[in-house]
């Protein structure tokens, strides 16, 4: 496990670099986007602005597997309205 991914929760809502989708995920060194397929490692990427920054955009964590599957749903719903 990457030591950064110890602040967050067990589940997470993620939005993948290459391509923009957002999924959900429990993953805590690697995981696949559902979209684009490709496989993305959790890495640092520290920068001027936060020294503690991740190469992947964790939008939600929690322990809860429930509330990250709803706010993923919700964020995508806010996205892209039907």
């Amino acid at each position: 496990m990457h030591p950064m991914m110890n602040q967050f929760k067990k589940y997470k809502t993620v939005m993948c670099p290459n391509c923009g989708f957002v999924q959900s995920t429990y993953a805590n060194n690697i995981f696949k986007c559902f979209k684009c397929k490709k496989i993305r490692e959790f890495i640092a990427k520290p920068s001027r602005n936060s020294p503690t920054s991740l190469n992947i955009k964790i939008l939600f964590d929690s322990d809860n597997p429930n509330e990250v599957s709803r706010f993923t749903k919700r964020y995508k719903n806010a996205k892209n309205p039907e």
